[in-house]
């Protein structure tokens, strides 16, 4: 199908494969485990996947496994260990489209080299501005504004 081929090319040229498996289908997810390098999924998806693989998700040997935990936060197991990451305390305002925005800010921090634990922190930063806001694009914020959250927030 096409994904295989996808996710073929994307193996030939080097690329690592993330995955934010929303919405949840375990059979797509089943197919693309063997090649993800990350995986993002909430509690009910990782249990949901949990029953698919008949092992908990945190023992299917993910390189990088993040469950975001909603008001929680997000629990991280992978080749860099096992961390928690609270979530902050804000006002929500709206929740549509913080796990897409916590994801990007994870995902570029990953890329820029960062521990997972910063790339977490910084990306929980970010959805908790995010929440505090109404609406979706508009409401992520810039990397200087979850900084100085961050910074305000130690």
């Amino acid at each position: 199908n096409g994904a295989d081929s996808f996710v073929a090319a994307a193996r030939e040229k080097g690329l690592k494969l993330a995955y934010s498996a929303a919405p949840f289908d375990a059979s797509v997810v089943l197919d693309l485990l063997p090649h993800t390098d990350l995986l993002v999924v909430n509690e009910g998806e990782a249990a949901a996947l949990g029953g698919a693989l008949g092992k908990p998700v945190e023992s299917a040997g993910i390189p990088h496994l993040v469950i975001t935990l909603g008001s929680a936060g997000a629990t991280y197991f992978g080749a860099s260990g096992t961390l928690v990451q609270p979530a902050f305390s804000v006002d929500v305002v709206d929740t549509t489209g913080a796990g897409d925005c916590y994801l990007g800010y994870l995902l570029a921090g990953m890329a820029a080299g960062d521990d997972i634990a910063d790339a977490m922190a910084a990306a929980a930063a970010a959805a908790a501005i995010h929440v505090s806001r109404p609406g979706t694009g508009a409401a992520i914020p810039a990397r200087s504004e979850a900084d100085r959250f961050l910074r305000q927030s130690v």
